[in-house]
């Protein structure tokens, strides 16, 4: 699954070479892929070799700087350094990322030091579209959420205060409430694309029965800050039986990561009214080192698979109620009626 496409711009996505003094031509089939991608919530970005300020106002003339994120610009750049960071910055795997340039050279050094990357030629451009029109349908609204997150990257970055302090001044709200038919699309965005947090392991799960079903509940939040509104960056699929509730999905984006989202989601859900009058115990599987250490610091037992096994995060879970809840002091949380 591709989750970002980064590209070379001379001879690649504009015909000519910029430092020669061309004047370059939007490449048609490359415009149509970027507005394909763009609409189905890949982010996209830029690993070029040109002077940043004249590549930049070029993008802006031809009308399309504004789809790129964190373009990696520069005389002098790497582009598999490039690849690596623009990886980091968006927390997404190297196997979920596009690679397109016309150098045959460009793309064998990037096949060589990230075996990982997807590669595309120019003369590939076709097979790159096809892979892009195959892919979920996602939110197209993708792209704003990021170029938030890059609003708070930046603000981040030059804040001289703490952390706790910056964390603060971003007003943070986590709106939670049951999930609805129009938020489904989302949702099984979420159970595909959340890698990091996200203890699924089947994504063809049937979400319309935990809508539906009176002891299955679809569990969502929400989430704005002084950055813009985020929207839907988690949820969890709950089930009860007898008196015991049964975690059997929780994931949250990526994107928000690193700000106690995760925690806060988890806590509010734990501690609600319904659920303490209800069960003794909550279970849930672990899938994945983030998961784990999530559940561990909300004072789940690791109890290992069914063969007792602990040596590793992966496994069983369990949690016995009630739960006293770990304040995120940075972020103010409430569950919708």
């Amino acid at each position: 699954m591709i989750k970002c496409i980064v590209w070379d711009l001379d001879q690649t996505l504009w015909k000519g070479v910029l430092a020669e003094g061309d004047e370059p031509s939007l490449n048609k089939e490359a415009y149509d892929i970027l507005m394909e991608a763009d609409s189905r919530g890949i982010i996209q970005s830029i690993a070029s070799r040109n002077e940043p300020g004249e590549a930049l106002k070029m993008l802006g003339k031809m009308g399309i700087g504004k789809y790129f994120i964190y373009p990696q610009i520069g005389r002098y750049i790497v582009k598999q350094e490039a690849m690596k960071d623009i990886s980091a910055r968006f927390n997404i795997g190297l196997d979920a990322m596009a690679f397109i340039d016309d150098d045959d050279f460009e793309r064998y050094e990037v096949t060589r030091y990230l075996p990982g990357v997807n590669i595309y030629s120019v003369k590939e451009l076709d097979i790159l579209m096809q892979a892009v029109q195959n892919m979920p349908s996602i939110s197209a609204s993708r792209r704003q959420w990021m170029e938030a997150r890059e609003a708070r990257l930046e603000a981040e970055t030059t804040f001289c205060g703490t952390r706790d302090q910056f964390l603060t001044e971003c007003k943070m709200e986590l709106s939670i409430r049951r999930a609805g038919e129009a938020d489904m699309p989302r949702v099984k965005e979420l159970l595909n694309r959340a890698s990091r947090f996200n203890t699924v392991s089947n994504i063809n799960i049937g979400l319309n029965e935990y809508i539906a079903s009176p002891n299955k509940c679809l569990v969502i939040c929400e989430l704005t800050d002084i950055f813009g509104i985020h929207g839907i960056i988690g949820a969890a699929l709950l089930k009860g039986e007898s008196n015991t509730l049964y975690i059997d999905a929780f994931c949250v984006s990526c994107r928000v990561e690193g700000r106690g989202v995760a925690a806060t989601f988890l806590n509010e859900i734990l501690c609600s009214n319904s659920i303490n009058e209800k069960y003794t115990q909550v279970i849930c599987q672990s899938r994945g080192v983030l998961p784990a250490l999530l559940f561990k610091s909300a004072g789940f037992e690791h109890k290992g698979d069914a063969e007792n096994d602990t040596r590793n995060n992966d496994g069983l879970y369990v949690l016995k109620l009630p739960h006293i809840k770990t304040e995120i002091p940075w972020i103010k949380a409430y569950i919708e009626q």
